[in-house]
């Protein structure tokens, strides 16, 4: 089992560690914004419009700490007057470590050959998970 990552790492050596554990190349696309901690690592974000939701992309380090960013995200975009049901997360890692880390719920599976995409769709009303920052 893998334990989380420590820093503090430039981005450079988080992007590496991103790109060996998720076995693909870092690419952002244009829509996507960037948060980034040396200690803590990053995620990518960006608002779906379509689905009334944050989408996060990309995340690697330490979850229960960006956690509380995240959530407290959904709840600007809520007071802004966007009807933001959640984030979701997408990782080809087993879902249940995003689970535990950052809390919500499993919501959808998609299957590409050998590759499982998980969608975990976390909410301020949905994160039951202990620790964080």
């Amino acid at each position: 089992m893998k334990t989380c990552p420590k820093g503090p790492k430039p981005f450079g050596g988080w992007v590496r560690l991103y790109e060996e554990r998720d076995q693909s190349k870092f690419i952002l696309d244009d829509r996507e914004e960037l948060m980034f901690d040396r200690d803590h690592g990053f995620f990518t974000w960006m608002v779906d419009f379509d689905h009334f939701c944050l989408a996060v992309p990309k995340m690697c380090g330490n979850g229960r700490y960006w956690r509380p960013i995240v959530l407290s995200m959904i709840l600007q975009l809520r007071r802004m007057g966007f009807p933001c049901r959640g984030a979701y997360f997408v990782t080809k890692r087993r879902p249940e470590v995003y689970i535990r880390a950052i809390g919500g719920a499993l919501v959808k599976q998609e299957y590409d050959g050998d590759t499982v995409y998980s969608y975990i769709l976390v909410s301020p009303e949905n994160t039951k998970v202990k620790g964080g920052r």
